[in-house]
């Protein structure tokens, strides 16, 4: 759970994380809760245990949660739980392809 981990992990799925702030918490009585990332209002991510579980599971919680920076630098935070609700399925969608992109199966 290194920072130097993550960055690399984003440069190679294609994650842009240039002026983005990433927090790693690192409380061991959240394992296995399957809590993997999050992002503040403020386009802060922070990155929890699980998401190191594996690189499949890092590159994809980046790569969702730099999408939920975007949407926060577009449209301010989400102001209902429609709209969050809309995010968060756009956000997984984008998953795939920070993944495949990671496996060189984008270019």
């Amino acid at each position: 759970m290194q920072k130097r981990v993550v960055s690399q992990a984003a440069s190679d799925a294609g994650v842009g994380l240039a002026g983005v702030t990433v927090k790693i918490n690192r409380d061991a009585d959240l394992i296995g809760r399957q809590f993997f990332g999050h992002t503040s209002p403020d386009g802060t991510i922070t990155l929890y245990p699980d998401a190191f579980s594996s690189m499949e599971d890092l590159v994809r919680t980046i790569g969702h949660e730099r999408m939920h920076v975007m949407q926060i630098g577009v449209y301010g935070p989400a102001s209902s739980l429609e709209q969050e609700a809309a995010w968060e399925r756009a956000a997984y969608a984008s998953e795939d392809q920070f993944w495949n992109h990671f496996n060189g199966r984008l270019g």
